[in-house]
C-alpha cells in the first residue's frame, strides 16, 4: 500500500529515517521496534560482566531519557512501559522499556536494546553464538555448542534443540536477504537524543498504521519466504568473528570413540543410558575474553543488519 498523495512528503522523511536507523518492521504483532545502542550504566554492566545488584532495569533510566519521554507527552503521543524476563549470567532479570504510541492510529513503537529479542528468554547475542559456533569451523556437536554458550553467557538451560531451531532461523535471515558476503562488522554511527526525538513522532505520524508500513516501504520489509534454502551458509554470514572465539571447550574433554571389544555380546538388560560427560571449560579469563570480544562485535552485526534490512537477525519464533 502507498501512501496517499497528501503524504508524499511526509513519506520522504520515513524513507530517510528507515535508512538511517534500526528500525525493526514487525508485521506478526503489527508493532515496530527501534533498537536502542547506548545503554543505562546498569544495563551496560549486567552485560559486559554480568553484574547487577537489581532483579529489574530499566532501558530509560537517567535524567535525559526521562525528559525525551516527557517530550513525547507533550506532543500527544502515549507512553506505555512493556517488560521482559530475561536469562542471562546465572540470574533472571526484567527488562523493562517503554513503548510509543499514536492515539490516533494506533501505531506503536517500542524502544528496546540492541540486544533484546521480543518474546525470547536470551540475550540475541546467545543465540547467534551458539549457532556461529556450531557452523565454525571444526566438527563440533549441538549438544557441544549448546554447553558452550550456557557457559560463556552462564545459561544453564541453553540446550541443543534451541541450537538446532535457531540454526534454521538465521539461515532464513541469510536467504531473506539473500547475502553473498559477511555482514559488515564495522561501527554505525549511534543515534543521538535530538535525533531519537524527531524520529519517534515522525514515524508515528504516518497515516497509515504499523501493519501497513510494511506494503509502504517495499523491499525493505519484504515477506519472508516460506522455503529455507540451505544452501546459504551461516557461517559466511557471521564471517566477520574471529575462530578463537569458538576456544570455549577444551579439546581432550571431547567425547571420543573408544577402542571397542570386537566380540560379540548379548545386550545387557541392566545397562545403564550412556551419560554424556561434563565439558573442560577454558578457564575465567579466557572466557570473559570471549564474552566481550564476541558481545562488541555482534552489537555492530546485529545494528548494521537491523538498519540495512529492518529485520531481526533471529526471528521470533
Amino acid at each position: 500500500m502507498m501512501l496517499s498523495q497528501s503524504t508524499t512528503g511526509q513519506q520522504a522523511i520515513l524513507e530517510e529515517v528507515f535508512e538511517k536507523h534500526p528500525v525493526i518492521l514487525h508485521s506478526a504483532a503489527n508493532r515496530l521496534y527501534l533498537l536502542i545502542n547506548d545503554l543505562g550504566s546498569e544495563l551496560e554492566k549486567l552485560i559486559y560482566t554480568g553484574e547487577t545488584d537489581t532483579t529489574e532495569l530499566h532501558v530509560f533510566n537517567n535524567k535525559n531519557d526521562k525528559e525525551l519521554l516527557a517530550k513525547w507527552r507533550r506532543l500527544g503521543l502515549i507512553v506505555r512501559y512493556r517488560s521482559q524476563r530475561m536469562e542471562y549470567m546465572w540470574r533472571t532479570v526484567t527488562l523493562i522499556y517503554p513503548q510509543i504510541i499514536n492515539p490516533a492510529n494506533k501505531t506503536n513503537i517500542c524502544l528496546i536494546p540492541w540486544f533484546t529479542l521480543p518474546g525470547r528468554p536470551y540475550p540475541v547475542f546467545v543465540y547467534i553464538y551458539s549457532i556461529w559456533h556450531y557452523n565454525s569451523a571444526g566438527r563440533k556437536s549441538l549438544w557441544q555448542s549448546a554447553k558452550a554458550a550456557g557457559e560463556v553467557f552462564g545459561i544453564k538451560s541453553f540446550n541443543k534443540s534451541t541450537v538446532s531451531r535457531n540454526d534454521k532461523a538465521i539461515a532464513r535471515f541469510v536467504q531473506t536477504i539473500d547475502i553473498s558476503t559477511p555482514i559488515s562488522a564495522e561501527e554505525r554511527a549511534a543515534i543521538t537524543a535530538s535525533e531519537l526525538y524527531e524520529t519517534i513522532p515522525t514515524i508515528l505520524s504516518n497515516d497509515a498504521p504499523a501493519k501497513e508500513l510494511a506494503g509502504s516501504f517495499g523491499v525493505l520489509a519484504s515477506a519472508i519466504p516460506e522455503r529455507v534454502n540451505r544452501q546459504n551458509k551461516v557461517n559466511m554470514a557471521l564471517g566477520n568473528i574471529p575462530c578463537e572465539y569458538a576456544d570455549v571447550i577444551k579439546p581432550e574433554t571431547v567425547n571420543a570413540a573408544s577402542p571397542g571389544d570386537a566380540r560379540k555380546r548379548p545386550p545387557a538388560a541392566d545397562r545403564k543410558r550412556h551419560v554424556q560427560r561434563a565439558p573442560n571449560f577454558a578457564g575465567h579469563i579466557k572466557i570473559l575474553e570471549i564474552r566481550t570480544g564476541f558481545i562488541e562485535i555482534c552489537r555492530r552485526i546485529i545494528l548494521n543488519a537491523a538498519a540495512g534490512r529492518h529485520r531481526f537477525m533471529i526471528l521470533p519464533l
